[in-house]
């Protein structure tokens, strides 16, 4: 179950025009080498989770071919929330940073008939 104030910030991402898969590929692969540049220097930085969150983005992604239009925004707004860095926890200022991001990946997997795609909250 997502909070409210993510609930809000997806349905504001679906609204936005979708960008391309490469696009969003871009903004993934972008948003983790910042953060595995900071978290080598910051111990707050939760560097391994947010390469499981990308790596999941990622996946979801590569099944973009698959899926309708109202199914691609939902990876859209996903890839979009973890390339944000003030979403609902900070990525860079707090230890639980990417933890939304991963609570939000598996819901848009679970959503999508994708529960393969799936990172396991501590």
């Amino acid at each position: 179950m997502l909070t409210d104030s993510i609930e809000h910030r997806l349905r504001a991402l679906r609204a936005s025009p979708v960008p391309t898969a490469a696009e969003l590929r871009a903004l993934v692969t972008t948003h983790l080498a910042r953060a595995e540049t900071l978290a080598a220097d910051d111990p707050f930085i939760d560097g391994a989770r947010a390469q499981q969150v990308a790596e999941a983005c990622l996946s979801l992604l590569e099944a973009l071919p698959t899926l309708d239009a109202e199914q691609a925004s939902w990876v859209a707004a996903a890839c979009l929330y973890y390339g944000a860095v003030d979403d609902d926890e900070d990525d860079f200022d707090s230890l639980v940073g990417f933890d939304d991001d991963a609570e939000v990946v598996n819901y848009v997997a679970d959503l999508l008939g994708l529960s393969h795609i799936h990172i396991e909250l501590d």
